[in-house]
């Protein structure tokens, strides 16, 4: 348990609170930007999946670069990006200009998964560090539950636009939290610039770039086409968002406490049974359409869902040094935003063939997949 919550800690779970507030934005108003641009699913799945597509590419060459040179610039940097993208979004005419808004809010959103993860792993050492993580993850939790509880009224009010420009002014202001951060410069600076990934590739290492795929891609795939797949079993898009904002608060909860736990009992069995009853009851919700179904579904698969991040962090930072945490985290997750955008694109090519419901079966057979792989990492233990 964390004995000590400081500044830094505060403020860095204060920026995963913008970023994914910012980054999951287009998702909670979705159904009018389908119907205002005419879009398909195959559409949507690059749309959604373009912030994961950026993030391919810069977070480990991020990763590596804050190893050198330090976090919280870097940090500040990024957050204004992610504000400059989701204003650029709102102020969008064409599907095109709203695609390539979304690139640049992946670009500036590339940089606090590695930034920030690997600056709290190395505040906290083990024995608090995982709820810690836990606390930080909650933030970025409630940042969705917000938006999902606020963006169906502010659409309401001003259209699909103006929550995208709300949220984008607080991600430009906030961007300047992180200068007051005090980071360790004499480890940062005495990192020599000949890192090797050789001191990130062990098979343990390795193993966790499936399952970052694999819950990347999954996690993607639920909030993009969970919004069209509830308005098609006749709820409102308030109703929609109201459901999903709950699965997020005990999203948050499951962060929360599952951080907890693994400080107590470690983590693969935790996360085992996490996956399994993800797999189960996403099959489930495929047939419901009753409202008290859904929401106890959406409730179960909220915890589940964002009790799995700490977990994986923890079991990470378990695994490399301090020295290199920036570039493994940075080297794990391009890796997982690649299932992302993949995750989202394919599933949205297979709602146009058949229909959008089959996005739960894909996301079913994903995190049954990453059970398989848990169980695998347990036996070679």
């Amino acid at each position: 348990m964390v004995r000590h919550v400081d500044y830094s800690l505060v403020a860095v779970s204060f920026l995963h609170f913008i970023n994914d507030a910012n980054v999951l934005l287009v998702p909670t108003v979705l159904p009018l930007i389908i119907e205002e641009f005419g879009l398909s699913y195959t559409q949507v799945g690059f749309l959604t999946g373009m912030t994961a597509f950026a993030m391919m590419f810069l977070q480990l060459p991020l990763g590596y670069l804050s190893d050198i040179k330090g976090r919280k610039y870097l940090l500040s940097f990024g957050i204004f990006l992610v504000g400059l993208g989701a204003l650029i979004s709102g102020l969008s005419k064409t599907f095109l200009q709203l695609l390539a808004a979304q690139l640049l809010l992946g670009v500036g959103g590339s940089f606090y998964h590695p930034l920030g993860y690997s600056l709290t792993s190395s505040l906290y050492e083990r024995g608090e560090r995982g709820s810690a993580l836990g606390i930080q993850s909650s933030m970025g939790d409630l940042g969705v539950l917000v938006i999902f509880l606020t963006n169906g009224y502010l659409a309401l009010i001003g259209g699909w636009r103006l929550p995208l420009l709300v949220f984008g002014v607080l991600a430009i202001f906030s961007s300047l939290t992180p200068i007051l951060i005090r980071e360790d410069v004499q480890r940062v600076d005495n990192v020599s610039h000949r890192l090797r990934f050789k001191e990130v590739m062990s098979k343990r290492v390795l193993s966790l770039l499936l399952m970052y795929f694999l819950v990347a891609a999954a996690y993607k795939i639920l909030y993009s086409y969970l919004p069209p797949i509830l308005m098609l079993k006749g709820l409102s898009l308030t109703v929609t968002n109201l459901i999903i904002a709950v699965a997020t608060f005990f999203g948050i909860v499951g962060s929360i406490t599952v951080g907890i736990l693994i400080d107590k009992f470690g983590e693969g069995k935790i996360l085992s049974f996490l996956s399994l009853v993800l797999s189960i009851f996403s099959l489930i919700l495929v047939k419901v359409s009753n409202i008290f179904s859904i929401v106890f579904i959406a409730v179960v698969l909220g915890f589940c869902l964002y009790g799995l991040y700490p977990g994986l962090y923890s079991i990470l930072s378990k695994k490399v040094k301090k020295h290199v945490l920036g570039l493994t985290y940075g080297f794990i997750l391009s890796v997982g935003m690649s299932g992302g955008f993949i995750g989202t694109v394919m599933a949205g090519v297979a709602a146009d063939i058949f229909n959008v419901e089959v996005t739960l079966l894909i996301f079913s057979f994903l995190i049954l997949a990453l059970f398989i792989a848990l169980l695998i990492e347990e036996l070679l233990k």
